[in-house]
């Protein structure tokens, strides 16, 4: 699966959410498939995800976390709007 997929298919696991769902991009890939990845390529992937969630007018919440140094940005778990 290429990335340009993955940020697809993620995207739009993110639109079916409920609001107010608090998740991240990690716990969407599944903690089994995350070893699959590189740090490149899971950053590439977080990167995607943001792109296109703002493209398409997706509110991710990230400010819980805001000013924290609480590990890798796609570890971070933020809050669908």
């Amino acid at each position: 699966m290429n990335l340009e997929t993955i940020i697809k298919n993620l995207t739009g696991k993110i639109k079916e959410l409920e609001p107010n769902t608090e998740i991240s991009i990690s716990n969407l890939l599944g903690k089994d498939v995350i070893s699959n990845y590189s740090s490149k390529d899971l950053f590439d992937i977080y990167d995607g995800v943001i792109k296109k969630c703002k493209e398409e007018n997706i509110d991710l919440d990230f400010s819980k976390y805001k000013g924290q140094i609480v590990g890798l940005p796609y570890n971070i778990p933020f809050i669908k709007k």
